[in-house]
């Protein structure tokens, strides 16, 4: 949970857990006859924050980003209409909606409803890798948030000169590609808040144990 006006990360959860006031303790209980090897092996297992340290597919998730960026490059309008057989050729490739029966005739505003890949395959070709990649960079997704807890890993991207029309069809609709949840999350806090690139950040302000020493941790927004 993040407030997307600033970055200020609420709540951020990694399942299955474990005890912060008792790190060293792993849940399996054969663990008592681990090597040390295997032991640390597990331990930094357990400790991995996979919001931040892990890559995914995002799928469905990164139409947010595609429709948004479609619709700032102007190549597509609310009451455009789309048909949807429940496939999309692309080249020599087959590619499936979801709904394998087809959505049939469709507006814009449909078919994002409706979450259906043809009208993101569509969308996506009118956008063009040109523009494809100058949102990605626009919107941050190329580059890491900067969060304050280390171990964060990058998107894992086609390199731009090897996007043809199937690629550039799955990625507008979040696949062939990784990136990190807190990823998404940021660049998706930016279309809410209107264009505002934020750094997501658990520390607000340091100060001492009795409490008269504070100093607050200044984040700015940046505006894109």
């Amino acid at each position: 949970m993040m407030n997307p006006q600033n970055g200020e990360i609420y709540a951020m959860v990694n399942v299955p857990e474990f005890d912060l006031n008792d790190p060293y303790t792993l849940p399996d209980k054969k663990a008592d006859s681990y090597s040390e090897k295997k032991k640390q092996v597990a331990l930094n297992g357990m400790w991995r924050n996979a919001c931040v340290s892990d890559t995914y597919e995002p799928g469905s998730t990164f139409k947010v980003i595609t429709a948004s960026s479609a619709l700032e490059a102007g190549v597509v309008k609310l009451t455009d209409t789309f048909h949807c057989p429940g496939f999309k050729i692309v080249e020599d490739r087959r590619i499936r909606c979801h709904k394998t029966t087809g959505h049939g005739s469709e507006t814009f505003v449909q078919g994002v409803q409706n979450s259906c890949n043809p009208v993101f395959m569509e969308v996506g070709a009118r956008l063009g890798v040109d523009n494809m990649f100058q949102y990605l960079n626009q919107l941050g997704i190329l580059s890491k948030t900067g969060i304050d807890v280390p171990g964060e890993a990058a998107t894992i991207m086609h390199q731009k000169e090897n996007v043809g029309a199937v690629e550039l069809a799955t990625m507008s609709f979040g696949q062939s590609f990784q990136l990190t949840p807190v990823r998404l999350l940021s660049t998706i806090s930016m279309i809410i808040n209107g264009g505002t690139q934020i750094t997501p950040h658990f520390g607000v302000k340091l100060e001492s144990s009795d409490g008269s020493a504070v100093k607050k941790l200044l984040i700015h927004p940046q505006r894109v």
